[in-house]
């Protein structure tokens, strides 16, 4: 298997928010995830960045407003929101991608069960994260997704990994 080729682009705060073991790569861990705005080059041509994270009951109640089909969580369960923001630098094989072919993402919190977005049945509210839209090499996507995670879950990380990867390469951002 390939190591873990995530890199940090952008540094984390200067305030030392992080803490615990290190990782090498500088890409951040579960156990250590990188702070909210620390951007991650993941190798593959994509530079993801996690903007802001709502974890606030006012993030499940914009979901269900953001579209009348959007159904409430399962029971035990409540929706959080990420906005993301990927920029694809261009690859040698393809002058052009999308993020859904980019990078994939997922929650994990104290449960240590991982929450995906195919997973959650819910349209994000506005500006809602176009993984479809085709972006030439300098293109940047951002917008929100959402993601359903257990009511009471803490400590919860997004983990950023390349789409259709079988590597190790990861990245970890803290959401509050």
């Amino acid at each position: 298997m390939k190591a873990n080729d995530a890199k940090v682009v952008t540094p984390a705060p200067a305030d030392g928010t992080s803490s615990g073991d290190a990782d090498p790569s500088g890409a951040g861990t579960k156990d250590n995830p990188l702070p909210i705005g620390t951007e991650v080059d993941l190798g593959n041509g994509w530079k993801v960045k996690v903007v802001s994270a709502d974890l606030s009951p006012e993030a499940q109640a914009a979901v269900l407003s953001a579209n009348e089909f959007n159904p409430p969580p399962e029971e035990g369960m409540r929706y959080i929101l990420v906005n993301l923001e990927a920029t694809y630098a261009g690859t040698e094989d393809a002058a052009t991608a999308a993020p859904f072919s980019g990078f994939s993402y997922s929650v994990f919190g104290s449960a240590a069960v991982e929450r995906d977005n195919f997973s959650t049945p819910a349209v994000a509210p506005d500006p809602e994260l176009d993984t479809f839209a085709e972006l030439a090499a300098g293109g940047v996507a951002a917008g929100n997704v959402v993601v359903a995670v257990g009511a009471d879950e803490t400590g919860l990380a997004l983990r950023i990994t390349p789409s259709f990867s079988f590597d190790e390469t990861e990245a970890w951002i803290a959401l509050g």
